[in-house]
C-alpha cells in the first residue's frame, strides 16, 4: 500500500511526532510503518477502506465472457471486495481457478444451477421462453455471471422436458405411497386460442396435511361426450400410476356430461357435485326471481358504470376522500360486478354502501350524472347484503382446498338454515329475497344429509360428529355405513376399550368478526359441559360418538393420525382428503389463462401442460 494513503489519515506536528486524524492522538516517529502499526491497532477497519480503494475498479467493459482470465479475475474480486476485515488479498491459485471456469461450462455445477433457477422462474413467474433472449435478460447474466454462457431457447425448452420428466417422476412415487386421495375435474375453454382442456387435480393427506397437486391440463380434440371424457379421466390416472381403489371422491360442477362420466368411471358412490357451484346458482336463481331488488341493483351498476367511465367524476371522488384526511394510498374507488361470480355483487354493494354520503356528493357536482338512490332503496340494499353475506361466508368455507371441507357441508347447511329463519326484513323487496333464498336453498340443499359421502364423512370429523344432522334415520344410516366398512376393512377384533382422554372447553369461544359458526361452538360448549365419562367397554365407534366434540378450530387430520380408536383411524383419514367444490380446478384455469396469453397462443400442448404442472410444484422439487 503506498505510503500517501497513510499520510491522508495524519496531520504533521513536527520531525518526531504525527496527530492522527481519527483519534487525535500523538504517534511518536516520523515514518510511515508507526503510522501503519497505530491504524492496524486503534483502527483497523480505517486500514481495510484504504487497502480497497487501492484495489482497481471493475466496469462493465472490463468483463468479457469470452475471456476466462478476465472472467475469472473479475468475478474473485467482487466476491473479495465486500468483506472489509481482508488485510491481504491472495491471488486465486491456478486449480481453484480452472475449477471456477470448468463449473460453468455444459453440465458444470454452476451452470446446472443457473440454467435450474431460470427454469424456475419461467415456471413460477409465468414467464415466455424467449425470455432467456431478451437483451436485459443477457445483460443480467453478464454482470452477475459473466462466466455462464446464456442458453439458447432449443436448449432450454431441452431442459425444461428434462426437468419435467425429473419432477414428475418425484412425485409419483409420492403418489404410490398414499392410501387414499381425491380428485377434482373440469373442463375449460382458453378464449384466445378457443382449444378446450380437461383439468385434473388430486388432494391427498400427507405429514399430517391436506396436499394439492395439478395433474394434468390435458387437450380435448374430440368432442366432449361422457365417453370421451370418461377416457381422458382414464389416462390421466392411469398416467400418474392412481388406481381406482386409492381415489375416494370425484369432485366436479354439475354439468350432466362430466356428472356421467364420472358415474360410469368411477361409480354412483364416488361422485360428488361441486357445493360452491351450487351456492352460485342459489343466490343467481334467487336473484333473478326477486325483481324488485333487482330494479335497485340496476341503479347502483349504472351509478357504477358512469364512475368507471367518467374521469372527471372519479377525480372528484377521489378528491372528496382526500379533504376527508385520507391519503392518496388509502382512498376507495367503486367496484364493479363480474357477471360470472355473484361474490362480486356482494362486494360492488358493500363498497357502494361505504362510499355513499362521497358518491352522493359527487353525482351532484357532474352534470349528466344517473338519479341517486333513494334512503328507502338504502334501506333495501343494506338488507339485501345481510342476507348475501352468510351465503358469500359459506362459499369461502367451501372452497377451501387446504383444509378439509366436505364434513362442513352438512354443518353449514344447518347454520345457514338457522341465519335464513333468525333474519328479518323490514322493507318488501328484501322480503321477496328472503323468501326466494329460502325456496332455492331448500330445493338445493334439503338432502345433502343423504349423500353418503358427506354423512361419513361428517360422522368422521371430530369437530361435528352428529351434531348438526336434522334426521336420526339419516345419521344412523351413516354410522351403519362406517360399521360395515370397518368390517370389510379390519379382520382384527376390536381392542380400543379404553375412551381416549377429552379435553373440554370451560370457556364459551368469543367470535371475532362475522361467522357462521356461532350456533356451533355454543352446542359444542354446552354439550362439553354435560358430557359424562363412562369407563364400560364399548365398541370404537361408539366410544367415538360419545366423546366431546373437539374445538372446531382444531386438525381432525392431526386427530386421526394420534387417536386411540386405532379401528377407526384409518377409516377416518380416508374421508378427510375429501373437497366440497371443484375450485382447484377453477384455480387451475386461472392459472393457465396466465400463462396462455395472446403473447403465447402458439405454445404447444405438450409444453403447456408442462409449465402449468412446474409452476405447482414445491422449491423442494427443484433441487435449486
Amino acid at each position: 500500500m503506498s505510503p500517501s494513503n497513510f499520510k491522508k489519515c495524519f496531520t504533521f506536528v513536527n520531525k518526531s511526532e504525527n496527530k492522527c486524524n481519527i483519534c487525535f492522538q500523538i504517534v511518536k516517529g516520523a515514518n510511515t510503518t508507526n503510522m501503519k502499526k497505530h491504524l492496524m491497532l486503534k483502527h483497523p477497519s480505517k486500514l481495510a477502506v484504504l487497502a480497497l480503494e487501492q484495489q482497481p475498479m471493475v466496469t462493465d467493459e472490463d468483463i468479457n465472457p469470452d475471456d476466462p482470465t478476465t472472467s475469472t479475475n473479475s468475478e474473485y474480486i467482487m466476491q473479495v471486495r465486500p468483506s472489509i476485515n481482508m488485510m491481504n488479498f491472495k491471488q486465486q491459485t491456478i486449480t481453484k481457478t480452472v475449477e471456477v471456469f470448468n463449473s460453468y461450462k455444459e453440465g458444470g455445477k454452476s451452470e446446472i444451477k443457473i440454467t435450474n433457477t431460470i427454469l424456475y422462474m419461467i415456471a413460477k413467474d409465468n414467464l415466455p421462453l424467449n425470455t432467456i433472449e431478451k437483451s436485459g435478460f443477457i445483460k443480467l447474466l453478464k454482470i452477475t455471471a459473466p462466466l455462464y454462457k446464456p442458453p439458447k431457447r432449443k436448449y432450454i425448452t431441452k431442459c425444461m422436458d428434462d426437468k419435467y420428466k425429473i419432477i414428475s417422476d418425484m412425485f409419483k412415487n409420492e403418489l404410490k405411497k398414499i392410501e387414499y386421495c381425491s380428485i377434482t375435474t373440469d373442463v375449460w375453454t382458453d378464449q384466445h386460442t378457443t382449444k378446450s382442456f380437461l383439468g385434473v387435480t388430486v388432494h391427498f393427506i400427507d405429514t399430517g396435511d391436506l396436499k394439492s397437486a395439478i395433474l394434468a391440463i390435458k387437450l380435448l380434440d374430440d368432442a366432449h361426450t361422457a365417453v370421451n371424457l370418461g377416457v381422458h379421466l382414464e389416462e390421466v390416472i392411469q398416467r400418474w400410476g392412481i388406481t381406482k381403489d386409492k381415489i375416494v371422491a370425484v369432485v366436479s360442477d354439475g354439468a350432466s356430461n362430466i356428472v356421467k362420466c364420472i358415474n360410469d368411471t368411477f361409480g354412483h358412490d364416488k361422485a360428488l357435485v361441486c357445493y360452491a357451484h351450487k351456492l352460485n346458482l342459489l343466490v343467481q336463481c334467487a336473484l333473478s326471481s326477486s325483481e324488485e331488488f333487482t330494479k335497485i341493483v340496476q341503479k347502483v351498476k349504472s351509478i357504477v358504470t358512469f364512475f368507471k367511465h367518467s374521469v372527471k367524476a372519479s377525480d372528484i371522488l377521489r378528491r372528496i376522500q382526500l379533504n376527508g384526511g385520507k391519503s392518496e394510498g388509502t382512498c376507495l374507488k367503486l367496484k364493479q360486478e363480474c357477471p360470472t361470480r355473484w361474490n362480486s355483487l356482494i362486494y360492488m354493494l358493500q363498497r357502494f354502501l361505504e362510499l355513499i354520503e362521497v358518491v352522493s356528493t359527487t353525482l351532484l357536482k357532474v352534470s349528466g350524472a344517473p338519479l341517486m338512490v333513494s334512503e328507502y332503496e338504502i334501506r333495501v340494499l343494506t338488507e339485501g347484503v345481510k342476507l348475501l353475506c352468510p351465503f358469500e361466508l359459506a362459499s369461502k368455507e367451501f372452497s377451501t382446498e387446504k383444509h378439509l371441507s366436505a364434513s362442513k357441508v352438512i354443518p353449514l347447511k344447518a347454520m345457514l338454515n338457522k341465519k335464513l329463519n333468525n333474519i328479518t326484513c323490514t322493507t318488501k323487496e328484501a322480503k321477496q329475497l328472503l323468501d326466494q333464498l329460502k325456496i332455492e336453498f331448500y330445493k338445493r340443499f334439503h338432502d345433502v344429509e343423504k349423500i353418503r359421502l358427506l354423512a361419513i364423512s361428517t360422522i368422521l370429523d371430530p369437530r361435528f360428529k352428529r351434531i348438526h344432522f336434522d334426521g336420526p334415520l339419516n345419521a344412523a344410516n351413516a354410522v351403519e355405513f362406517i360399521r360395515e366398512e370397518i368390517k370389510n376393512t379390519n379382520n382384527h377384533p376390536d381392542n380400543s376399550n379404553q375412551p381416549e382422554t377429552e379435553l373440554t372447553y370451560n370457556i364459551r369461544p368469543q367470535v371475532i368478526q362475522e361467522s357462521l359458526w356461532e350456533d356451533h361452538d355454543l352446542q359444542v360448549f354446552q354439550q362439553c359441559l354435560s358430557t359424562t365419562d363412562d369407563s364400560t367397554y364399548l365398541s370404537s365407534i361408539k366410544l367415538y360418538l360419545q366423546s366431546n366434540v373437539k374445538d372446531r378450530t382444531s386438525s381432525p387430520i392431526k386427530f386421526w393420525e394420534n387417536t386411540h380408536y386405532k379401528c377407526l383411524s384409518n377409516l377416518g383419514l380416508k374421508y378427510s382428503c375429501i373437497l366440497a367444490s371443484s375450485v382447484p380446478s377453477e384455480r387451475l384455469f386461472s392459472s393457465a389463462g396466465n400463462i396462455l396469453t395472446d403473447c403465447r397462443s402458439r405454445l404447444l400442448s405438450k409444453r403447456f401442460e408442462q409449465l402449468t404442472f412446474l409452476s405447482s410444484m414445491d422449491e423442494k422439487y427443484w433441487n435449486i
